[in-house]
């Protein structure tokens, strides 16, 4: 089964769904199997149009001008074709761990199984690997983390995409916190030091998210015998004003005797919100509701 593309314009307010054991507990092998921040939109792109009651993944296909102008790659020239199987090459070829039971169990995945470029007809497909099966489909709604395609293609920096998912996997806890070294292994393991942790990904990082996406985040580490054992954050959705003042429209419709808060939505990247970006507030609403350990971690983190 294929999903086509090719008459349909790739909607950035589609939704990417991915179960929060991938966002948290995604281990990078070493550095060299990072995904760098067009390959990690790659994944994004493909989860985004995954049917919710999908037992399998499909076949991806849409113009390769389409799916170079969502990637922001200039596609002129051999040059250039270069790059881009260069890139689609190596994102086939890069894993990851998924650690649970406390470590005591890792499960290898892959990102892609199939990609063709074809030049002649215009076209590049694409599918994910069976092993992210467990990861993308038939989730439970507690156990998934819910946000918009049009966010993440305004990252930049290589670990923004990761960092951004870690946070909405904690949605609905005002403060939450994560190992050093499961971070470490989230990010490669390529700091050792928290300065260099800091100064390189948690500072810059982080100011995209704030600047660019739904949601505020800070940061403070958790110290033991003056080591840093743990990170962390305090997230919140940031308010209408705020939204408003990033460049996105809020708007007010009436329904009966009712008024929905409907859109918090940009003119230009969000003409519509999804009908699971609401469930989603509705989830994170009840999450927050049921926190019992905020007074806990409001005196870790102050």
């Amino acid at each position: 089964v294929e999903v086509n593309l090719l008459k349909n314009n790739a909607s950035l307010t589609n939704t990417v769904n991915q179960s929060n054991a991938l966002s948290q507990k995604l281990q990078y092998h070493d550095k060299l199997s990072v995904l760098t921040a067009q390959e990690k939109l790659i994944i994004f792109f493909l989860a985004s149009y995954i049917d919710p009651q999908d037992n399998s993944f499909r076949d991806v296909c849409l113009p390769i001008k389409q799916f170079c102008d969502i990637l922001d790659i200039n596609l002129c020239g051999g040059k250039q074709r270069k790059l881009l199987e260069d890139s689609l090459y190596r994102l086939s070829h890069k894993g990851f761990w998924v650690v649970s039971n406390g470590g005591k169990r890792k499960e290898i995945g892959r990102w892609i199984s199939k990609g063709v470029i074809d030049y002649e007809k215009g076209e590049i497909t694409l599918r994910l690997d069976d092993s992210l099966r467990p990861f993308f489909l038939n989730l439970r709604d507690s156990a998934r983390t819910i946000f918009q395609l049009g966010y993440t293609v305004r990252f930049k920096k290589k670990h923004t995409c990761d960092l951004y998912a870690l946070c909405k996997s904690a949605a609905g806890l005002k403060y939450w916190n994560i190992p050093y070294n499961e971070l470490q292994g989230l990010l490669g393991g390529g700091y050792s030091r928290y300065y260099n942790l800091e100064q390189r990904v948690l500072r810059p990082c982080l100011l995209e998210i704030n600047l660019l996406s739904d949601i505020m985040v800070e940061y403070k580490p958790i110290k033991k015998n003056n080591h840093v054992i743990a990170i962390c954050f305090k997230i919140r959705n940031k308010t209408k004003q705020e939204k408003k003042n990033m460049g996105l429209e809020y708007q007010k419709f009436n329904k009966g005797k009712e008024i929905y808060d409907h859109f918090y939505v940009a003119a230009e990247l969000f003409p519509e919100l999804t009908r699971i970006q609401q469930e989603d507030d509705v989830n994170r609403s009840n999450a927050q509701d049921k926190v019992k350990k905020d007074c806990i971690l409001e005196r870790i983190y102050n």
